[in-house]
């Protein structure tokens, strides 16, 4: 289990030229849809971050990313998660399912947590905002493991019960799950 990381900023004008031209019909249906120039970024950085990961990673040249639903890489045993927060997309590859989630960590409104934390998710979290994260984190990236919707049945879901890892970086926080 892995995750590599691509900050938007990185790339220049020429490169979202180049990616954009590379990119399936879909993913360019998309993109012209989206109204902010950081969506739009952020669009096309997944389409570098994952192709180039194939690349080096696994010598997967001109991988076949199927984007309709859960991204998928065609004719392949391996499994990505995307995740993006800001300036930052993130992908998870692995040979099993697996789901990935980047936070920023910043003060939150702490009468969401009643909404998807079950009592032994809030023990753990003692209204520290890290561990909260740490928490909702996970959450997302199980669901994006398992194809499930993120609803008011996440409350069932006990963060102490499963396997995860995190990284953290610049008040970042990313959540690495898997099956």
């Amino acid at each position: 289990m892995k995750y590599y990381k691509l900050n938007i900023n990185s790339l220049t004008k020429e490169d979202y030229e180049r990616i954009f031209q590379e990119v399936d019909e879909y993913r360019q249906k998309k993109w012209n849809n989206l109204k902010q120039e950081e969506d739009k970024k952020r669009c096309l950085a997944v389409h570098e971050l994952i192709t180039k990961t194939l690349k080096e990673e696994l010598n997967m040249n001109n991988p076949i990313i199927d984007y309709s639903s859960t991204p998928k890489i065609k004719n392949s045993d391996y499994h990505i998660s995307i995740s993006h927060c800001n300036e930052w997309v993130v992908l998870g590859l692995s040979k099993k399912k697996i789901g990935i989630d980047i936070e920023k960590i910043k003060p939150i409104n702490w009468d969401i947590t009643r909404y998807f934390c079950s009592e032994d998710d809030l023990f753990y979290i003692k209204k520290n905002n890290k561990r909260f994260y740490e928490v909702w984190a996970f959450k997302e990236a199980y669901c994006k493991a398992n194809n499930i919707e993120f609803s008011k049945k996440i409350k069932e879901i006990n963060f102490k019960d499963y396997k995860k890892e995190y990284d953290l970086f610049d008040q970042y926080l990313i959540c690495l799950y898997e099956e």
